[in-house]
């Protein structure tokens, strides 16, 4: 059986909640996820995100507002725009790294996941960050200096997953999550190039669940980074699946 599905809540077009009717010809029923397909517009900041630093002793957080892509170019603006007042500067190096300066001693306390993508500490865990462990160091005696080591990433990661609250949980190396990613299982890995405003389309190479068919009803789907974080989408997300009873199912 073909199902076909689309997300329709403007406020989260990342999560399709779904109820099936199961499948009554067998105990278990096998789903797969044949294709995914969304336009890419990715917000990638909102009003929720802020980032904490200490600039000679005092403690400095500054807000954003709402964007989807963004260049390292760009990025370093927006900060330059909120850190003017405290005599921070961002430029880009020739790698597309950011580096921050300042007369004064300075150090990040805190930041939000999505300005930790953005300013490329996506290698350091928040605890590390809170250690003040990101801190510049002086160059001379009138200036210290920030260098990031990874490049930024403007459009969510490289790699998508789009998850379920059924079939078997997969194992994973990172359970810093907020989506409860030790109880869900990948149906798709999405590879792909990414563009803004272009679509995103994966499909063909899904895995193969088996599941008790009570269980197809209330089923969730919810597409997360490689990070295993939801993926803030601004537009529907669609995809197909297919379900078969367990007996019908031909082992490739």
């Amino acid at each position: 059986m073909r199902c076909c599905f689309n997300s329709v809540d403007e406020n989260n077009y990342s999560r399709i909640s779904i109820t099936i009717p199961p499948l009554t010809s067998s105990s278990y029923t096998a789903i797969r996820c044949d294709s995914f397909t969304c336009n890419c517009n990715i917000r990638v900041l909102n009003r929720h995100d802020y980032l904490m630093l200490t600039v000679s002793e005092t403690p400095v957080t500054i807000y954003f507002e709402e964007y989807t892509h963004l260049t390292a170019e760009t990025f370093a603006e927006l900060l330059n725009e909120r850190l003017i007042d405290y005599f921070i500067h961002c430029d880009v190096d020739n790698c597309n790294r950011l580096v921050f300066s300042c007369e004064e001693m300075f150090y990040f306390n805190d930041m939000t996941y999505n300005v930790k993508l953005l300013i490329g500490l996506y290698a350091m865990k928040d605890e590390e960050i809170r250690r003040e462990l990101v801190r510049a160091e002086r160059v001379d005696e009138e200036l210290f200096i920030l260098e990031i080591k990874s490049v930024g990433m403007y459009l969510s990661t490289p790699v998508l997953n789009l998850v379920s609250n059924i079939g078997d949980a997969s194992l994973r190396n990172n359970s810093d999550d907020i989506v409860n990613i030790q109880s869900c299982n990948t149906l798709l890995r999405i590879n792909n190039s990414f563009s803004p405003n272009i679509p995103i389309i994966a499909g063909g190479d899904g895995q193969v669940s088996i599941i008790p068919s009570g269980y197809v009803s209330g089923a969730v789907f919810i597409l997360v980074d490689a990070n295993m974080h939801q993926v803030d989408l601004l537009n529907p997300m669609y995809i197909s699946l297919t379900l078969e009873p367990v007996s019908s199912l031909v082992t490739q």
